[in-house]
């Protein structure tokens, strides 16, 4: 079981889809087979990295933005010292 790589997403399927495809093909020798794979499979870890990448930085966007909207909504509502009537 713990040899089973099973994709969860479709840049998952596409790279397995790869590997079996450079797996069944007869013209290359197993070396230059085993080279390929490899490079699929570097491919496939760095989507995933950038991709994570990405997320973190949607969320710390996200996390900004709560931010700015928190303090302008504080902006807005401190009283300004021309409304303010003298007695």
């Amino acid at each position: 079981m713990s040899s089973l790589d099973i994709p969860v997403n479709k840049n998952e399927w596409y790279a397995m889809d790869a590997i079996h495809k450079i797996e069944d093909r007869t013209d290359i020798d197993e070396c230059e087979k085993k080279v390929l794979k490899e490079r699929v499979k570097q491919d496939r870890e760095n989507a995933k990295r950038v991709s994570n990448d990405a997320f973190q930085i949607q969320v710390i966007a996200f996390g900004v933005i709560i931010i700015q909207i928190f303090l302008l909504v504080f902006i807005v509502l401190i009283p300004s010292k021309n409304h303010i009537k003298p007695s």
